[in-house]
């Protein structure tokens, strides 16, 4: 039987990683949205301001577009989280599906 290995992380989709991956997957959201998260998570659970904040995700956001965005090209699934997640849940689903089906194909034998 194939081995399924996930591999997970912002690094997942760099050079030395993506050619080996059979079925790969990149999982964005847009900039409003990751801030709004950033705000309520740094803001209330570890008191940061909001100042703090905003300078912090104005750093993390240009490596970001620097380092990780060019990666998604190398995706062979893409999903944009949502406020409503049940979309990137259909999504994930779906994913999941065409890599069991690429599984599956390894393992019956071919008669070429």
């Amino acid at each position: 039987p194939s081995k399924i290995i996930i591999v997970e992380g912002v690094t997942a989709l760099f050079d030395a990683i993506a050619p080996s991956l059979d079925l790969s997957f990149f999982l964005g959201a847009d900039e409003e949205l990751q801030f709004t998260r950033r705000v309520a998570r740094d803001v209330h659970e570890r008191g940061y301001s909001l100042q703090q904040v905003t300078e912090n995700f104005e750093h993390i956001k240009a490596a970001y577009d620097l380092f990780i965005k060019p990666t998604q090209q190398r995706a062979d699934i893409h999903a944009q989280i949502q406020p409503d997640q049940k979309y990137v849940l259909t999504q994930i689903g779906a994913a999941y599906q065409i890599l069991l089906e690429r599984v599956l194909q390894r393992m019956v034998p071919t008669n070429d």
